[in-house]
């Protein structure tokens, strides 16, 4: 639980969230391996058990295809949020706060390593790791430069 609400700024709020835990189903048409995305959208939302959680949008660059990251708030999952956001660009501050901007994040790259797993009987292809990209495959998938 934060012990404050987030600051509102011009494009939405300053997210200051410490921890993450990430679960995501897939497209079976796709083929397990590593996918360039773009992030097109961050929103906090509710799980379906009821905890906090980021909705990362991505679009993923080679299939045109959208794809949902979610992570939830919870707080043994600190380890993953920071390397998520090391992924796409962000590092936590000196004193190891995560604080950023929707804006921040959106219109970033990173690497999606997709995986077949099963889960009540299903195997579905989901995301195991986001990874970042290098200068190349920013480059050619990039339609405007990063700031």
């Amino acid at each position: 639980m934060l012990d404050h609400e987030p600051l509102i700024v011009d494009d939405g709020p300053l997210l200051d969230y410490d921890e993450l835990y990430e679960f995501e189903t897939i497209d079976d048409s796709l083929e397990p391996g590593c996918y360039v995305a773009v992030v097109t959208n961050l929103e906090t939302t509710e799980s379906s058990a009821g905890n906090k959680q980021f909705d990362i949008t991505c679009r993923l660059c080679e299939h045109d295809r959208t794809q949902h990251i979610w992570l939830s708030h919870l707080p043994a999952a600190r380890w993953r949020l920071v390397a998520v956001l090391k992924a796409f660009g962000i590092e936590p501050d000196t004193d190891g706060r995560l604080l950023f901007r929707r804006s921040d994040i959106v219109g970033k790259y990173a690497k999606l390593r997709l995986v077949n797993r099963t889960w009540q009987g299903r195997t579905t292809l989901q995301v195991d790791a986001v990874d970042p990209v290098t200068d190349a495959e920013r480059a050619r998938y990039s339609t405007t430069p990063e700031v």
